[in-house]
This record gives structure tokens, C-alpha cells and sequence, in this order.
């Protein structure tokens, strides 16, 4: 399937069918491509939290919104991405940022060091976007899990009808992640209910005329 098949077979699910598990090979198929998407320097800032545990979906369905409390329910898994904010990775002289690419490297521990020096000053005086950072590198790697689990056969739901500081405090007290860490989107996939009328409508969603939508200079 083409990215450009892919892309025009995604939609939105507004209801999925309960009780439809998904299997281990296939969510490492998903994993294994979201891996490979980019993260500004390398900083792979971006946790993703994978919940298929029923009980503990109908846990963290208290913390959404609307139509997506069920749908977390019904669905075969939740993902949450979990942003950690630039200014958690500077800790201890940006010791996570090292471990994360610069000791790997096939060059001199100088070249490492000066490595993480640069990305500290870029983000850490430099940059306008330092705050942003952590959210677009989830962003980024929250579309590669739509598009790889569409390839699968699975549909999606981009869910932002979450209440988020009421989800971050159960994530914390289940130790599911660390204090300062944000949830930045959250994506439920699961199997689309095929008669559901809104599911019907989702699938042909008026969109602006394409030459409309960019500007080529």
C-alpha cells in the first residue's frame, strides 16, 4: 500500500467494536515503524505508553471526554505519548541526551562531549522553540502510529477530549511516568463498528479544495 493509499484510507472512528484484542506480532509491527520516526537532534524525547489491559482501560476511560471514554473502552489499545520537556533532559549536564545518541557514536569522547554541549546551548539559550520541542517530536511520531496501524487494517482515533491533568496524575500514582513528563496526544485503534452512521460520515469528510491547502513559491 502507498503512503498516498494509506493516507486516503485513514479516518477517524468515532465507534469501534468491543472485544477485539490486538496481537503482539502486530503491535511490534506498529512499534517497529514508529522507532524509526525522527526527533529534532536525535533527542527521542517521546515515550509511548501501549495500554491493552481491559481493566485498566476502563481505568483511564474516566480521564477522556465524550464519545472517546468509550472508545477507550472499546478499543483494542490506547497509545499515549508522553513528551518529556527539554528542560527534564538538561539534568545532571544532559546526561540523558548523551546516553540517548552521543555515547554511540564512533568518535573521540571529546567530539561526544562537544556534541552535547551544542544541543544544550541551541536548546537551552538559543532556540524558540525549546518549549515546543517535546510536543512535535510526539507529534511526529504519533502520525507514524496512525499510518502504521491503517496499514494493518486497524482504524484510529486522534483524541484530544482527554482531561489531561487528571490522566497525568493516574500515570504518575501508577508509577507509568515520571513527575514533569506530559501527555501530549493520545490515539485509540481498534476494529470500526462497519454499520455505525458516524463512522459512515468520518469516511467522507468534506476537505478543502486541495489547491486551496498550499503555496508553492
Amino acid at each position: 500500500m502507498t503512503f498516498k493509499e494509506l493516507s486516503e484510507k485513514r479516518h477517524t472512528i468515532k465507534t469501534y467494536l468491543p472485544n477485539n484484542t490486538i496481537s503482539d506480532e502486530e503491535l511490534q509491527k506498529i512499534l517497529a515503524a514508529v522507532y524509526l520516526a525522527p526527533s529534532s537532534n536525535n533527542l527521542q524525547d517521546t515515550n509511548i505508553l501501549v495500554i491493552r489491559d481491559q481493566k485498566l482501560k476502563e481505568e483511564i476511560a474516566n480521564d477522556f471526554e465524550g464519545f472517546n471514554t468509550q472508545n477507550v473502552k472499546d478499543a483494542s489499545a490506547l497509545f499515549l505519548f508522553v513528551g518529556t520537556p527539554f528542560k527534564m533532559q538538561m539534568l545532571n549536564n544532559g546526561q540523558s541526551i548523551y546516553d540517548g545518541t552521543m555515547k554511540f557514536l564512533d568518535i573521540p569522547e571529546a567530539d561526544r562531549q562537544k556534541m552535547k554541549e551544542g544541543v544544550l546551548q541551541y536548546y537551552g539559550v538559543m532556540s524558540d522553540s525549546t518549549d515546543l520541542v517535546h510536543i512535535i517530536n510526539a507529534a511526529i511520531k504519533f502520525s507514524f502510529t496512525m499510518l502504521a496501524a491503517t496499514e494493518l487494517g486497524y482504524g484510529s482515533t486522534p483524541m484530544l477530549g482527554m482531561q489531561k491533568c487528571k490522566l497525568e496524575k493516574t500515570l504518575i500514582n501508577k508509577a507509568m511516568m515520571k513527575q514533569g513528563q506530559q501527555v501530549i496526544l493520545a490515539l485509540s485503534i481498534g476494529v470500526p463498528a462497519p454499520d455505525d452512521a458516524r463512522n459512515k460520515a468520518q469516511a467522507n469528510r468534506i476537505r478543502l479544495p486541495f489547491e486551496e491547502t498550499y503555496k508553492i513559491y
